[in-house]
């Protein structure tokens, strides 16, 4: 299994980094890769540095032509916002991804 951090990464990277991904993970023999990735998402207007927001619509967006997404589960995300004054008065969300690559 793998888990992606996809927030560490500006919006301008992700493109390339997920379709880095793919192209990895086709050249090997596995039949099926499972990944787990973990987003958070909040207003980035209000914050822009990292860890950078990642809403459902940028993960179907990146991942859907490669593979197979479903999330599990999505909190409120009270742990950042307690630990980092700039997240004190923003509503933070974590959401968890499984990204499935078949074998094609």
């Amino acid at each position: 299994m793998i888990v992606l951090h996809l927030f560490a990464l500006p919006q301008s990277l992700r493109p390339k980094y997920c379709s880095q991904i793919n192209h990895l993970l086709s050249l090997s023999n596995i039949e099926k890769v499972k990944m787990l990735l973990i987003c958070l998402e909040y207003p980035q207007e209000k914050i822009a540095s990292p860890p950078f927001s990642l809403d459902n619509v940028e993960v179907y967006c990146l991942y859907y032509k490669y593979f197979e997404i479903k999330a599990t589960e999505r909190v409120e995300d009270t742990f950042l916002p307690s630990m980092n004054l700039k997240y004190f008065d923003v509503q933070v969300y974590e959401t968890v991804y499984w990204i499935v690559k078949l074998a094609r």
